[in-house]
């Protein structure tokens, strides 16, 4: 019957293999290298049995520290915070006129606005996204600004019929380009002060 061999005796060569393999495995994971030759008896199939047991263990404790660090890392994330992030779409802008009525020369307009914070105008100031107040025309003549969110008025307009429109500018007066505006409406400014929509 024969004898079951150890590396150190019948088969140097698949020792120094194994060894080999062993030494790369944790010089790539930078472990600890063990001592080699490695004695662990037994025949050949359970040294590779056991050193597949040390590998795994290795590999479980590595995942093991990395899971417990990315919940550590998403702990500390999260409470230094005040609110968790959150996508947000922002809301293409937009102006529209509801609804107008005149008072002897005046022309008061309610508008809805959409994605685009008030603010007035100031000259000198690098002027933020999506952020100003919304100009009046009177056909292609300029009548006036306003930074209320809801309602402009222009005063002194002399009597006749006006296609009015509005559009959104930039705190230092420039319009956005392409122009966001509205359609126009048709106000009749005189003595009847009659309104008509257009």
């Amino acid at each position: 019957m024969a004898r079951r061999g150890t590396f150190g005796e019948k088969q140097p060569a698949a020792q120094a293999e194994v060894t080999r393999l062993c030494q790369q495995q944790f010089h790539r994971h930078g472990a600890q290298e063990p001592h080699f030759p490695l004695d662990l008896g037994g025949d050949r199939v359970q040294v590779v049995l056991r050193l597949v047991e040390r590998y795994t263990s290795l590999m479980a404790r590595a995942l093991a520290v990395l899971a417990l660090a990315s919940v550590l890392a998403g702990a500390a994330g999260c409470g230094s915070q005040p609110h968790p992030p959150s996508i947000r779409i922002r809301e293409r802008p937009s102006i529209r006129i509801l609804d107008w009525s005149v008072v002897g020369s005046a022309v008061i307009l309610k508008v809805k606005i959409t994605g685009w914070k008030m603010a007035p105008p100031r000259r000198g100031l690098r002027p933020k996204a999506h952020t100003g107040q919304w100009q009046i025309f009177a056909g292609d003549l300029y009548a006036g600004y306003s930074y209320n969110r809801s309602y402009g008025t222009i005063n002194g307009i002399a009597a006749g019929t006006y296609k009015i429109w509005v559009a959104l500018a930039r705190t230092d007066y420039s319009l956005v380009y392409p122009l966001i505006r509205s359609r126009p409406v048709t106000v009749h400014v005189g003595d009847d002060s009659l309104l008509l929509n257009g």
